[in-house]
């Protein structure tokens, strides 16, 4: 399947319609809300600590360069 344009709102309900498509007719919605939240908080996370780690990157660079 060819998705459309990366971030694109038909590009995301494509990938959202897959997702459901793993849930069975007996599913626990409970637990689709769940996988979303700790999905969130794991992207959160990462963006976190890329963020400490270009800051330390930046503060050495001032030192080196001042």
């Amino acid at each position: 399947m060819t998705y459309p344009a990366f971030g694109s709102k038909e590009r995301l309900s494509a990938l959202f319609g897959d997702t459901l498509a793993e849930c069975s007719e007996d599913y626990n919605p409970q637990d689709v809300a769940d996988a979303f939240i700790e999905e969130l908080d794991s992207w959160v996370k990462y963006h976190h600590n890329c963020v400490e780690a270009y800051e330390l990157i930046r503060e050495s660079l001032r030192k080196r360069v001042c």
